[in-house]
């Protein structure tokens, strides 16, 4: 195990029916070549599952134990093995699940819900884990007293449970106290069976908050009724992290990772309370530490979706434009107020609002867009704007804050220094203006400030960081560039994309001051966002976040750390201003907001 990530490996090996010795030989072959925590096997590995009448001859029951004999013998394997055999627990046959260390059986877990659907008879050759466990406790495999019946295995760090195949559809109160959960099966291919069974992984996990492993039979099972798919699935919380199948006539391996501290973040975030029947522990050696590149199983920008990404920009921006056309209603308003400063976070909301009207049947010329160039105001984030603004046909306005800047300033004695006063005074005149123009026309003031600025801070208390509804407040800064760039790709003309697309490229900056780029002051926000997506939603610490930088984005140990330490610092210390900031949607699952995401006293001393 490296920096608390479970290396898996899930294999659908190459077999032949009926015959134990060439699975075994094929097995071993495997354990022998691969170099992981855990090597997963499906449901009957060493005889295969489609042997039919011929699981009721004691002759293969005997060759599959000899079998398992020579595994025992030769595994050069570190870690856990996990793989199925039929066995006779006095004179009846189970489908049994075991986890095996070296040499060592640790426990035997029976397949509980035996499948007599489909052409499976199921009932005909095997008796169902319910009515044994009542009765028997330990089984004598090959002269070892083995664990039987509902187990638990735990070492210092993790805590796992196995079931088989149907058993995922069968709720074990037992997975409540596992990380994670691991599933072997067998499944005769169908149309669509993949996503089913992608279905069920994601909601297996999602029930119980932890993670769940499925590996299933490859196509060299038996063909007689049907062809079996290779699926190797894995899920954390819901969060597929793997989702494999295939149709080989050979050895099928998938590669994977659990992230444990994530998982134990979301136990200690989702605490239950289920009863749980009588049920055994069983303690294994810790796992070996060895190098491997667990960055490679990293999302460098979790932020931004890879797997289906229009449904999810769609998801996304119906969230956003939703939420604020329910507040419009709600306040019974026609009209909102937007600050368009021609960045992607103005510019993202103000295409939110355009959508929200649109739904809601009322013009575009409600939206009152103003753009308030003031001492810092380049020619390029202006003509952002503006050119924007003409191409959705909102109502746009040009006041110009210059001389308005220059008077409060000299009005309050200063000396216009490019200081700390001297910035926010520009964004308070601005967050002024606008709310008095909210007043004005009876409208709502929209929020633009984003997820990854209020996280660290990036906002001026009672400036940018105030408005009336902020439908950007669950969305980072790199989910804002997504969806800048699907705006154009899916909803607007060439022009609009365009006009996207500039903006996209335009370094960010507020212009507060001369040559200002934000990037500079608070570094990458794509490093920010994976920091706050490891703090907030994994749950990790300050060293394995710094470890992780160091990997992914090839950072030198003193960059890592001035990365974490920073972000840290702004976090912690501005609660005050997230305690005051405007309502605003949950996107990703979680959030800032002070009254009902993340409970933090805005005093606290951390860093």
């Amino acid at each position: 195990m490296n920096n608390k990530f479970i290396n898996l490996s899930l294999v659908s090996p190459k077999i032949e029916i009926a015959n134990p010795q060439f699975n075994v030989k094929e097995i071993l072959t495997v354990l022998a070549d691969i170099n992981s925590d855990i090597a997963i096997f499906p449901e009957l590995t060493i005889t295969g599952y489609s042997c039919k009448d011929l699981f009721l001859q004691k002759e293969l029951l005997d060759d599959a134990l000899l079998a398992l004999k020579k595994l025992l013998e030769n595994n050069t394997y570190q870690g856990l093995v996990v793989l199925g055999i039929p066995f006779l627990v006095n004179d009846q046959l189970v489908d049994l699940a075991l986890v095996i260390h070296k040499d060592k059986i640790l426990g035997a877990i029976p397949k509980f819900n035996l499948i007599n659907t489909k052409g499976n008879h199921e009932s005909r050759w095997f008796k169902s884990g319910y009515d044994l466990i009542s009765q028997i406790d330990f089984l004598d495999i090959l002269n070892q007293i083995v664990p039987f019946g509902n187990l638990l295995f735990t070492n210092s760090d993790v805590n796992f449970t196995v079931e088989i195949n149907q058993d995922i559809n069968h709720s074990n109160p037992l997975k409540s106290l596992a990380d994670f959960t691991i599933n072997i099966a067998a499944i005769m291919d169908e149309v669509g069976l993949f996503d089913k069974q992608i279905n069920l992984v994601k909601a297996d996990s999602i029930k119980f908050k932890n993670g769940y492993v499925l590996v299933t039979s490859g196509p060299t099972e038996s063909s007689s009724d049907g062809v079996y798919k290779a699926m190797h699935i894995v899920s954390e919380n819901g969060d597929n992290i793997l989702e494999n199948a295939d149709l080989k006539l050979k050895t099928i391996i998938s590669d994977t990772i659990l992230d444990l501290p994530k998982l134990n973040y979301f136990k200690r975030i989702n605490k239950e309370s289920l009863n749980i029947d009588y049920y055994q522990e069983i303690k294994f050696p810790e796992f070996k530490t060895f190098d491997f590149e667990y960055s490679l199983h990293l999302d460098k920008t979790p932020f931004i979706p890879k797997n289906k990404p229009y449904q999810k920009f769609k998801e996304i921006t119906s969230i956003q434009e939703y939420s604020l056309a329910k507040r419009l209603n709600h306040l019974g308003l026609s009209k909102v107020i937007l600050g368009i400063s021609g960045g992607v976070d103005s510019c993202l909301a103000l295409l939110v609002s355009c959508q929200a009207f649109d739904t809601l049947g009322i013009s575009r010329n409600n939206i009152y867009a103003y753009t308030l160039p003031g001492l810092h105001t380049s020619n390029t984030t202006k003509n952002n704007a503006l050119d924007l603004m003409e191409a959705l046909g909102v109502t746009s306005n040009t006041i110009n804050l210059k001389n308005h800047i220059t008077d409060h300033l000299k009005l309050i004695d200063h000396d216009l220094k490019e200081d700390i006063t001297y910035e926010n005074s520009q964004a308070r005149m601005r967050t002024n203006i606008l709310m008095n123009l909210a007043n004005k026309h009876n409208a709502l003031l929209v929020g633009t400030g984003d997820l990854s600025e209020i996280s660290l801070g990036w906002a001026t208390y009672n400036g940018d960081q105030m408005s009336m509804y902020n439908p950007n407040a669950g969305v980072p800064k790199t989910t804002a560039r997504f969806l800048l760039e699907n705006y154009g790709k899916y909803i607007y003309d060439e022009e609009i994309t365009n006009i996207l697309w500039k903006i996209i490229q335009t370094p960010i900056t507020p212009e507060l001051k001369s040559n200002q780029t934000t990037e500079k002051s608070i570094g990458k926000y794509e490093i920010n966002d994976f920091i706050l997506y490891r703090f907030i939603y994994c749950g990790d610490t300050k060293s394995r976040i710094k470890l992780m930088l160091n990997d992914l984005f090839d950072l030198t140990d003193s960059e890592a750390i001035n990365y974490v330490d920073n972000f840290f610092k702004r976090f912690y210390a501005a609660q005050f201003k997230r305690q005051a900031s405007a309502d605003g949607p949950n996107v990703f699952g979680f959030g800032l907001k002070a009254n009902s995401d993340f409970f933090m006293s805005a005093d606290v001393k951390r860093k």
